[in-house]
């Protein structure tokens, strides 16, 4: 459990961090620059079956948009000549982790789909505590730039207290440049609006540097986190051991069926019997045959 007094007063410093995400540089490059059908296409099959996230044709404005800053960094003129780069050029054996961090979507906010949360505490961990698991392991297995990792170690820790067990939260992304700012836990104030006022003035520090508009999550509750890359097509997790609880929400929605079907076994057989695993609640597990009972909508055991 983590304790309170060492988090008083609840500010740092706030040195400047740059928190705009790859997807978010300046995206104008020469006007309207597009990629083409046929770069399209090469990206596409290259994206869904390196990552599973499935570009359908309609992504193609966006997926201009994202590469038009790759194409700057690189010191490409157009999309045209930074797809050259990559597919005749070789470009892609180092580019690929810049390409896939900006074809990635990062959309996370503290306490989304807040019944699940409830659900955790309230029916949940008390099941797992009566099976004899006082120490939980828990998986934030899509967990962008950190938010649902933390507020599963905010209502954990303060679950603990009272309940007497121990946790930990493991957190992976396939986004690199996601995992770095999950890693610093730096948001703009406005991210960290949605945590409970009680939470916020126990978990979140408050920047000295007021100009910043920025917040910081305590030390003792990114102890609490580990963040590691991981790919939601591999079979096997970064971790070595089963978990107690897994979250997987809203990332089921950018593959194809087949692939939901793979990556939720993949899931499934991290999960210690008895254990949880919540997905998105426009998600669904429908005609899967999968070693899980569905308790309430979004939410399996």
């Amino acid at each position: 459990m983590i304790g309170m007094l060492y988090w008083s007063p609840h500010e740092w410093r706030g040195d400047p961090v740059t928190m705009t995400c790859v997807a978010d540089a300046p995206r104008e490059l020469d006007g309207y620059d597009e990629i083409d059908e046929s770069d399209f296409r090469t990206l596409a099959e290259l994206v869904e079956r390196r990552s599973g996230i499935h570009l359908a044709p309609t992504k193609r404005p966006m997926v201009s948009s994202r590469l038009r800053g790759c194409a700057r960094r690189a010191g490409k003129h157009t999309v045209s000549a930074y797809c050259r780069f990559l597919f005749d050029e070789g470009g892609l054996t180092t580019e690929w982790p810049t390409v896939l961090d900006a074809i990635t979507t990062n959309k996370t906010d503290f306490f989304r789909e807040n019944e699940h949360f409830d659900f955790l505490i309230k029916e949940a961990v008390p099941d797992l505590i009566a099976r004899g698991h006082t120490e939980l392991a828990v998986w934030s297995a899509a967990c962008s730039t950190g938010p649902e990792a933390y507020t599963l170690a905010m209502v954990l820790d303060q679950a603990a207290e009272s309940r007497g067990f121990k946790f930990h939260i493991y957190a992976s992304d396939i986004c690199c440049d996601a995992l770095e700012k999950a890693e610093r836990g730096v948001y703009p104030a406005e991210v960290a609006s949605p945590v409970p006022s009680a939470l916020h003035s126990r978990y979140v520090m408050t920047s000295r540097n007021k100009a910043a508009n920025l917040v910081r999550i305590v030390p003792e509750l990114r102890r609490a986190v580990t963040f590691g890359h991981h790919n939601l097509l591999s079979p096997r997790s970064p971790w070595g051991r089963t978990m107690d609880v897994i979250f997987c929400r809203n990332v089921l929605i950018y593959f194809t069926r087949p692939t939901q079907d793979l990556v939720l076994r993949h899931l499934c057989n991290q999960l210690r019997v008895g254990g949880y695993l919540f997905i998105g609640h426009s998600e669904s597990t429908m005609s899967m045959s999968l070693p899980i009972e569905q308790l309430r909508p979004s939410v399996y055991r």
